[in-house]
């Protein structure tokens, strides 16, 4: 695992959902084992929890949530070239449907028509096998997309300071083009707003973390990666 002065990922009980919260005595572990913990609670999650049946696996998916400008269309497309699967962006996908950008769709059928429009995506996307998904920064406001992304397997939340947020969506050309402003104040006020009410949610669906602040591309890839159990990768040839 690659080390540095910032935290690049934070594994606590209180992270995970309730279904993936077992007893560090239950696993044989310690909770200062991240590696470790997390490869059980990936495991465990891996498997459908209704069923019993610990034969029974999930489709072969792996998400990554957060803020727009944390990398997740980046990071989710090396991650897929590495894994030889297929990539889908959830907002690429619901502006194809739509026929429109995504700031067309907020500014002529407002957002609930855009949810909409994104539920449908990801309903469609967690019965597949070999994706990874990056997902719009507010995928996980609806709570069943939640549950979804959760059942289909690992959900990787990236992060990034404000500040660093902010230049990263400055920095990006289409971001004007193709988003909407989501309140009446825009810029860091806005990203602070938003986060707020979104980081409970992106803790409650992710199973791993990874703060890219100061990170390569390649870092971040090879941290996830590091963190798939074997279970997930058993079709993948490095």
């Amino acid at each position: 695992m690659i080390h540095q002065d910032f935290e690049f990922v934070r594994i606590a009980w209180g992270v995970c959902p309730e279904d993936l919260r077992i007893p560090a005595f239950e696993a044989g572990l310690h909770p200062s084992e991240p590696g470790l913990v997390l490869s059980c609670l990936f495991q465990k999650r891996l498997f459908a929890p209704s069923t019993g049946n610990p034969q029974t696996p999930m489709s072969r998916m792996l998400s990554l949530i957060g803020y727009r400008g944390t990398g997740k269309s980046t990071v989710g497309m090396r991650l897929a070239r590495r894994l030889k699967w297929d990539w889908i962006d959830t907002d690429n996908e619901v502006e194809r449907r739509a026929g429109r950008t995504i700031k067309e769709i907020f500014a002529t059928e407002g957002e609930p028509r855009f949810r909409q429009i994104e539920r449908d995506v990801i309903v469609d996307l967690v019965q597949r096998n070999h994706l990874v998904v990056s997902t719009g920064g507010g995928a996980i406001l609806n709570a069943d997309s939640r549950r979804d992304l959760r059942e289909a397997g690992p959900v990787v939340w990236l992060t990034a300071p404000v500040q660093t947020i902010a230049s990263r969506i400055l920095q990006d050309s289409t971001t004007a083009a193709r988003r909407p402003n989501l309140t009446s104040q825009g810029g860091i006020a806005e990203i602070r707003e938003v986060l707020t009410r979104r980081e409970p949610l992106y803790r409650e669906c992710a199973t791993l973390v990874i703060n890219t602040e100061g990170m390569k591309l390649t870092e971040v890839v090879a941290m996830v990666l590091e963190q798939l159990p074997a279970e997930l990768l058993a079709e993948h040839q490095p």
